[in-house]
């Protein structure tokens, strides 16, 4: 399909990224932490991958590189504007309270879903406090489902470093998280 679309149908490149979307954008807001601009990262990334396929040199998986292309992305505009910090209005209101935009199960009671939205905020906390390489390397294995090779490859580090990293990464979380909650493999 790549080849194809390098020869001209470019109206292939829809159909060739569809499977990666959702997954760019969860890699693109677990660096932003915000959702308008995990979208303008992940939009960002697809259009790049389409303007620089030509460069694809198919030595990695498709969405290998993609993924690259997006972390490289976020780190860029993470760089920009880390000296001018903004917030959204969307999310945060004139007196400092904040919006929430959990959607709960249909088939939850609200004690689950208060339970799953506590959850989720204690391990995002957590994360956060990782240093960047670790939560990188978590992310992509773990979330993402990667195999070491590929996140070796999207971070540019030895499959040993992955394996390191991800490792502590793991011990961190499960001190911080208690021991029953993060089970390592």
């Amino acid at each position: 399909m790549i080849s194809a679309i390098l020869c001209g149908s470019t109206h292939l490149y829809g159909t060739l990224i569809l499977p990666y979307q959702t997954r760019l954008y969860r890699i693109a807001f677990s660096h932003m932490k915000n959702e308008e601009d995990a979208k303008d990262v992940a939009q960002e990334s697809l259009l790049k991958g389409f303007i620089k396929l030509h460069t694809f040199q198919r030595r990695s998986r498709f969405s290998t590189w993609l993924i690259g292309i997006t972390i490289n992305e976020a780190r860029n505009r993470l760089r920009r504007s880390s000296s001018f910090p903004m917030q959204s209005l969307d999310h945060s209101l004139l007196d400092g309270s904040t919006v929430t935009r959990n959607v709960s199960d249909a088939g939850e009671t609200p004690a689950q879903s208060l339970e799953r939205q506590e959850l989720r905020r204690t391990l995002l906390r957590a994360m956060e406090a990782l240093s960047e390489d670790y939560r990188q390397v978590f992310v992509l294995r773990v979330m993402q489902e990667l195999t070491t090779f590929e996140t070796a490859k999207t971070l540019k580090i030895s499959i040993a470093l992955v394996k390191t990293r991800l490792h502590r990464a793991r011990v961190m979380l499960q001190a911080s998280l208690g021991p029953g909650l993060l089970r390592t493999k």
